[in-house]
Protein backbone atom coordinates (compact mmCIF):
# COMPACT_ATOMS: atom_id res chain seq x y z
CA UNK A 1 0.00 0.00 0.00
CA UNK A 2 1.72 3.19 -0.95
CA UNK A 3 -1.31 5.85 -0.15
CA UNK A 4 -4.21 6.64 2.34
CA UNK A 5 -6.54 6.25 -0.38
CA UNK A 6 -5.35 2.84 -0.84
CA UNK A 7 -5.94 1.53 2.52
CA UNK A 8 -9.48 3.07 2.78
CA UNK A 9 -10.54 1.20 0.03
CA UNK A 10 -9.16 -1.90 1.20
CA UNK A 11 -10.69 -1.58 4.53
CA UNK A 12 -13.56 -0.95 3.13
CA UNK A 13 -13.45 -3.74 0.28
CA UNK A 14 -12.62 -6.22 3.41
CA UNK A 15 -15.50 -4.92 5.67
CA UNK A 16 -17.78 -5.07 2.72
CA UNK A 17 -17.18 -8.79 2.09
CA UNK A 18 -17.34 -9.53 5.34
CA UNK A 19 -20.70 -7.84 5.75
CA UNK A 20 -22.23 -9.92 2.87
CA UNK A 21 -21.44 -13.41 4.76
CA UNK A 22 -20.69 -15.15 1.50
CA UNK A 23 -19.70 -18.61 1.80
CA UNK A 24 -16.73 -18.68 0.52
CA UNK A 25 -14.15 -19.56 3.08
CA UNK A 26 -11.50 -18.83 1.52
CA UNK A 27 -12.58 -15.17 0.46
CA UNK A 28 -13.56 -14.45 3.99
CA UNK A 29 -10.65 -15.66 5.70
CA UNK A 30 -8.85 -13.15 2.90
CA UNK A 31 -10.91 -10.43 4.02
CA UNK A 32 -10.61 -11.14 8.03
CA UNK A 33 -6.13 -11.06 6.78
CA UNK A 34 -6.64 -7.94 5.02
CA UNK A 35 -8.16 -6.09 7.72
CA UNK A 36 -5.10 -7.60 10.17
CA UNK A 37 -2.55 -6.02 7.88
CA UNK A 38 -3.96 -2.71 7.53
CA UNK A 39 -4.80 -3.22 11.46
CA UNK A 40 -0.63 -3.91 12.02
CA UNK A 41 0.07 -1.16 9.57
CA UNK A 42 -1.52 1.39 12.02
CA UNK A 43 1.24 0.63 14.88
CA UNK A 44 3.32 2.95 14.91
CA UNK A 45 7.79 2.38 14.10
CA UNK A 46 10.96 4.54 15.07
CA UNK A 47 13.14 5.24 11.91
CA UNK A 48 16.61 3.33 13.10
CA UNK A 49 18.44 6.93 12.03
CA UNK A 50 16.21 8.27 15.03
CA UNK A 51 17.16 6.27 17.73
CA UNK A 52 20.94 7.70 18.32
CA UNK A 53 19.78 11.18 17.39
CA UNK A 54 17.19 11.62 20.08
CA UNK A 55 19.53 9.64 22.50
CA UNK A 56 21.58 12.52 21.74
CA UNK A 57 19.43 14.71 22.86
CA UNK A 58 18.07 13.33 25.66
CA UNK A 59 21.78 13.28 27.03
CA UNK A 60 22.62 16.56 26.07
CA UNK A 61 19.78 17.67 27.49
CA UNK A 62 20.29 16.40 30.98
CA UNK A 63 23.68 17.81 31.07
CA UNK A 64 22.86 21.29 30.42
CA UNK A 65 20.33 21.12 32.68
CA UNK A 66 22.82 19.31 35.58
CA UNK A 67 25.76 21.81 34.60
CA UNK A 68 23.13 24.78 35.40
CA UNK A 69 21.74 23.64 38.95
CA UNK A 70 25.13 22.95 39.57
CA UNK A 71 26.26 26.17 38.66
CA UNK A 72 23.06 27.64 40.07
CA UNK A 73 22.56 29.90 36.64
CA UNK A 74 18.76 29.19 36.29
CA UNK A 75 18.39 30.32 32.89
CA UNK A 76 21.16 27.61 31.48
CA UNK A 77 18.29 24.83 33.49
CA UNK A 78 15.57 26.60 31.99
CA UNK A 79 17.07 27.00 28.19
CA UNK A 80 18.56 23.48 28.30
CA UNK A 81 14.90 21.91 29.26
CA UNK A 82 13.18 23.61 26.70
CA UNK A 83 15.68 23.35 24.26
CA UNK A 84 15.99 19.76 24.62
CA UNK A 85 11.99 19.05 24.82
CA UNK A 86 11.40 21.11 21.47
CA UNK A 87 13.98 19.05 19.88
CA UNK A 88 13.12 16.03 20.83
CA UNK A 89 9.50 16.69 19.75
CA UNK A 90 10.99 17.66 16.15
CA UNK A 91 12.71 14.44 16.26
CA UNK A 92 10.09 12.17 17.05
CA UNK A 93 7.94 14.16 14.41
CA UNK A 94 10.67 13.39 11.91
CA UNK A 95 11.35 9.43 13.25
CA UNK A 96 8.24 8.08 13.98
CA UNK A 97 5.71 7.17 11.56
CA UNK A 98 3.00 4.66 10.98
CA UNK A 99 4.62 1.07 9.86
CA UNK A 100 2.40 1.10 6.52
CA UNK A 101 4.15 4.54 5.79
CA UNK A 102 7.57 3.17 6.09
CA UNK A 103 6.83 0.48 3.77
CA UNK A 104 5.81 2.87 1.11
CA UNK A 105 8.43 4.92 1.74
CA UNK A 106 10.63 1.93 0.77
CA UNK A 107 8.85 0.95 -2.03
CA UNK A 108 8.51 4.15 -3.60
CA UNK A 109 11.32 4.31 -5.59
CA UNK A 110 10.87 0.58 -7.32
CA UNK A 111 7.12 2.12 -8.25
CA UNK A 112 6.54 2.18 -11.58
CA UNK A 113 3.19 3.89 -11.62
CA UNK A 114 0.99 5.03 -8.56
CA UNK A 115 -2.75 3.50 -8.49
CA UNK A 116 -5.67 4.59 -6.47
Amino acid sequence: MTSARQRELRAWAARRILELTVPDARLTTGAQALLAELDAGRRWVWHAQGQLAIAAVVVLGLVAVVLGGLAGVVAVVVAGAVLSSVLLSLLVLRFRRERWRVEAERLAPVIWRSGI
